[in-house]
């Protein structure tokens, strides 16, 4: 049977988030990050990252400083 690892992608991934989001320390800092290491959001520049994409990527991380009214951050 095919197993594509999918959960094993899944787990790698979370893990190299984890870090990212527990060393900021609010949406001002994760957006900073963002527009300086743009390929961690799976873009090729910064300049495309908007608030969007970072509320997306907090989604399971509400609860860290990171993502902390997130709704009304304005990059």
């Amino acid at each position: 049977m095919y197993d594509s690892g999918r959960e094993n992608d899944e787990v790698a991934f979370t893990a190299a988030l984890d870090p990212l989001f527990d060393a900021c320390e609010s949406p001002a800092d994760l957006y900073a990050g963002g527009v300086k290491y743009p390929y961690v959001y799976g873009l090729t520049d910064g300049l495309y990252l908007d608030a969007m994409t970072l509320k997306i990527y907090c989604s399971g991380y509400e609860a860290t400083p990171a993502c902390t009214d997130m709704d009304s951050f304005k990059p």
